[in-house]
């Protein structure tokens, strides 16, 4: 197709729709509906061996992921549009400006009633900011972070469903925008939070801190007061489970329980081939199991889009649904995120993980047989306490590139 300025957006959403049905279409001759990207599971884990262990399949996961990145193009930029998460308004919300939700799924906070005291832009035009720098009264705030104060429903977050289960994909919070973070948590009725990423990577901000320090303790966080019930850290000091409790401020007559899950075992690196799979497993075994259906789960990492991206697409795989349809489909589990939020497992070394994971999953509930190497490591889910019966990248934080988180 030619380029996205002389291409009508019929065209457009046309070759969206081929570019998709090349990855997933039915295959073979007389119709017989079979994904090009499904696998046996009979033949699942001498695939996943391949892809994981030699050069061919180090190729072959590059090849897939290129064809992932067929989602979300430029040309089709003009389908999956992210103009709100772009416009001025919003622009300082986003930890990274090439990690936007779609504005046809994205999460929208409810807006404040109008007072005399709210910012007087209306428009997210750069009249106003020019408006309001040639105002009298040299030394005043920056007129785009005063916009960025102004009403406004957007936050850095996409809804999706995976396994029957509705998720909230969304950015770590900046220490601006708590308050949305908390808004988005409390008008969806969030029971659950999966954080995928430490506070603090590499010397730099992955994600503002979000709860109080010590147990016993509360925090305000914009209209929203958070207190921390209990604290404790499992799996040799990878996974800190913290139950909290949730309140408007000032009223006290709805209180809410949450449960905030931080996996710290994935660090900020380009390499995870010799990471050990068990533990992430067993991270993701209690997400799932602490889902409802009734209420949607928040999973974040730092951009919401590399680490909340593997963990997603994990879950996608129940080991109940891979018994009965006896395939697994690791790019079209992808393609169904990226649908939803763009970019989701953004890199090979991502997306051999979820491999990883997967091939360790399956052995482990004997589904396919496994080697010495593919149980490496493996803990009982035991061995973490687990309550379950409760209920990326490339640059700089604030750069124009995602980090390969």
């Amino acid at each position: 197709m030619g380029n996205c300025a002389s291409a009508s957006a019929e065209d457009i959403e046309d070759s969206v729709e081929l570019r998709v049905k090349k990855l997933l279409t039915p295959g073979g001759k007389r119709g017989k509906r079979k994904s090009r990207t499904s696998i046996q599971l009979s033949g699942f884990a001498d695939h996943a061996r391949r892809l994981l262990q030699t050069k061919e399949g180090e190729e072959e996961l590059e090849k897939q992921l290129e064809r992932l990145n067929l989602i979300g193009s430029n040309c089709e930029r003009l389908i999956f549009s992210v103009e709100c998460g772009q416009s001025l308004r919003n622009t300082l919300k986003n930890r990274y400006t090439n990690v936007l939700p779609y504005d046809s799924n994205r999460v929208k906070l409810s807006l404040p009633k109008p007072s005399a005291d709210m910012p007087d832009f209306d428009e997210d035009s750069e009249e106003n900011l020019d408006e309001a720098d040639s105002d009298e009264g040299g030394g005043c705030e920056d007129p785009l972070l005063r916009l960025t104060r102004a009403p406004s429903d957007y936050v850095n977050a996409s809804p999706l469903r995976v396994s029957n289960r509705r998720y909230i994909a969304c950015q770590g919070p900046l220490q601006e925008t708590l308050g949305q973070h908390w808004q988005m948590i409390w008008e969806s009725g969030v029971r659950l939070v999966a954080m995928v990423t430490d506070c603090v990577e590499q010397g730099r901000s992955a994600c503002a801190k979000y709860w109080p320090d010590e147990t016993g303790t509360s925090v305000c966080y914009g209209q929203y007061t958070v207190a921390m019930e209990t604290e404790e850290t499992l799996d040799d000091g990878n996974l800190i489970r913290r139950e909290l409790t949730v309140s408007v401020t000032g009223d006290s007559s709805e209180t809410r329980r949450l449960r905030h899950l931080q996996y710290l075992g994935l660090p900020l690196s380009a390499d995870w081939s010799g990471l050990d799979p068990a533990g992430f497993c067993r991270f993701a075994a209690e997400v799932g199991a602490t889902a409802r259906p009734d209420w949607p789960t928040v999973v974040h990492c730092d951009s919401g889009v590399g680490r909340t991206g593997v963990l997603l697409c994990l879950l996608s795989f129940s080991i109940d649904g891979v018994r009965a349809s006896q395939q697994v489909d690791v790019p079209a589990a992808v393609v169904g995120l990226r649908l939803s939020r763009p970019g989701m497992v953004h890199s090979r070394s991502q997306l051999a993980f979820v491999y990883k994971c997967l091939l360790h999953n399956l052995v482990k509930e004997n589904l396919i047989s496994g080697t010495a190497g593919d149980r490496n490591g493996q803990k009982s889910a035991g061995s973490l306490q687990l309550d379950v019966n409760e209920a990326e990248d490339f640059g700089e934080a604030d750069s124009p590139a995602v980090n390969d988180d």
